[in-house]
C-alpha cells in the first residue's frame, strides 16, 4: 500500500507544472475566503446587536469640527449637561475607544462604555457592575489577568465574552469583543477624564428611541460648543442578507465562485488523469492489484496536489475566524478528509470504470 502511495506521489511530481499550479490555485483561493470570512462573520455576529439598535429607533452622529480645537467639559458647560441627560436619562449609551486614559502592561484594546450601553447590547448588569470590566476570548487567553488602569485606577475583570460575540458600531471602528477589553464605567466618570475623551463621548452617542426635540436639543447644544453633529440612523446602512454590508457580500460571493471553480478544474484534472492512465489500471487489476491498492495511488495523487493545500489553508483559517480553534480545527480537517474522499472516489471510478468492459474485451487483440 506504501508504494502505491509512493507511486501517485511520484505521477504527481512527473507533472509538476500543472500539479503545482493547481496546487497553488486551491492554496490561494482557500486563503481568500478565509480571510474574507473573517471579515464578514463578524458582522453576520453583530447583526443581533444591530436588530437590537434598529428596533429601538437609535440615533446615532457624524461630526464636523468648525475652528475649535477640542471641546472640555468646563468651557462648554450646556453640552455636558446635554450629555449626561442623553446617556444617563434619555436611555443613550457612548463608548471612548480611540481616546481612553487607559494604562497596561499589554497592548491590548480597551473600550470604555457608558450609559445604557449593556441594556443595548443585551449583557446582564449582574455580571458586570460598574467599574468593572469585561474581555474578549481571545484578549483573556493573550493578556489573562493582567491589570488595566483607567484613569490611575485598577479595573478588575468579571467576566470573559464568549468567542465571537460581537457589538454593532455605526462608525465601524468596533465589532468583534474576541480582542477588546470593556470596562463599565459611570457618566460622571469621563467628565473628568479631560477634553479629549469628552468630545469623543459626545460624539460616539448614540440616543435609542429619541424625540425628534430630544435630538434637536442634543445637536444644538453641540453646535454651540463647535461640533457640528449629523444625525444618523442604522437604516440608512446598506445591507444585504445577514447584515453583511454589500461590498463585502459580493466580494464574498465572488471569492466563493472563485474557491468552488478551482475544486471543479482540480477535480476535473485529477479524473482526466485517472481516465488516461484507465488501461495501465486494468492490466494492473487482472495481475492482482486490489482496488483499495489503485485508491491508494489515487489519494496520494489528490492529496498532493489538491487536499494539502487546501487543509494547509483551512487549518489555517480556522485560527484566524471567530470560533473556537479546537472547534474550527476539528471542522476544518474534516471538510478537507471529506473533499479528499470524493477526490479520491472520483478519480477511482474515472480510472476503473469500463475495465471489465472495453478495456478488457480488447485484451486479445491489444495487449498480447
Amino acid at each position: 500500500m506504501l508504494g502505491e502511495a509512493v507511486a501517485g506521489l511520484r505521477a504527481a511530481l512527473r507533472e509538476w507544472p500543472l500539479t503545482f499550479m493547481f496546487a497553488g490555485l486551491t492554496l490561494v483561493a482557500t486563503s481568500m475566503c478565509a480571510l474574507l470570512l473573517a471579515f464578514a462573520l463578524p458582522a453576520v455576529r453583530a447583526q443581533a446587536a444591530t436588530d437590537r439598535l434598529t428596533a429601538a429607533d437609535a440615533v446615532y452622529f457624524s461630526v464636523s469640527y468648525t475652528e475649535v480645537e477640542s471641546v472640555a467639559p468646563a468651557s462648554a458647560p450646556a453640552l455636558k449637561d446635554a450629555w449626561l441627560r442623553a446617556v444617563e436619562s434619555g436611555g443613550g449609551y457612548s463608548a471612548v475607544y480611540t481616546n481612553p486614559p487607559v494604562s497596561t502592561s499589554h497592548d491590548g484594546e480597551v473600550l470604555l462604555a457608558i450609559g445604557q450601553f449593556a441594556e443595548a447590547f443585551g449583557i446582564d448588569k449582574s455580571v458586570w457592575p460598574e467599574g468593572t470590566a469585561l474581555v474578549g476570548a481571545d484578549f483573556a487567553r493573550e493578556y489573562g489577568d493582567s491589570p488595566i488602569f483607567v484613569d490611575g485606577e485598577s479595573v478588575p475583570i468579571s467576566g470573559v465574552f464568549a468567542r465571537g460575540y460581537s457589538f454593532r458600531d455605526p462608525w465601524n471602528v468596533w465589532g468583534s469583543a474576541d480582542g477588546l477589553a470593556v470596562v463599565r464605567l459611570r457618566a460622571d466618570r469621563i467628565v473628568d477624564m479631560g477634553p479629549a475623551a469628552f468630545e469623543e463621548a459626545v460624539t460616539r452617542t448614540v440616543l435609542l428611541r429619541p424625540s425628534q426635540a430630544a435630538v434637536d436639543d442634543y445637536v444644538a447644544h453641540a453646535a454651540d460648543a463647535g461640533l457640528l453633529l449629523i444625525p444618523k440612523s442604522l437604516d440608512d446602512q446598506p445591507t444585504t442578507l445577514l447584515g453583511v454590508s454589500q461590498p463585502v457580500a459580493q466580494t464574498l460571493v465572488m471569492s466563493a465562485a472563485f474557491l468552488t471553480l478551482a475544486l471543479m478544474a482540480c477535480g476535473t484534472w485529477s479524473a482526466h488523469t485517472a481516465r488516461r492512465s484507465r488501461r495501465e489500471l486494468a492490466i494492473r487489476r487482472l495481475h492482482g492489484a486490489s482496488v483499495a491498492q489503485i485508491a491508494a495511488r489515487h489519494a496520494a495523487y489528490c492529496g498532493f496536489s489538491v487536499a494539502m493545500p487546501f487543509g494547509l489553508a483551512a487549518v489555517a483559517a480556522s485560527l484566524i475566524l471567530p470560533f473556537d480553534r479546537a472547534t474550527g480545527i476539528v471542522v476544518a480537517s474534516t471538510i478537507t478528509l471529506v473533499l479528499w474522499a470524493g477526490l479520491t472516489v472520483a478519480s477511482v471510478r474515472a480510472g476503473t470504470h469500463g475495465e471489465i468492459g472495453p478495456a478488457l474485451r480488447t485484451k486479445g487483440r491489444e495487449w498480447t
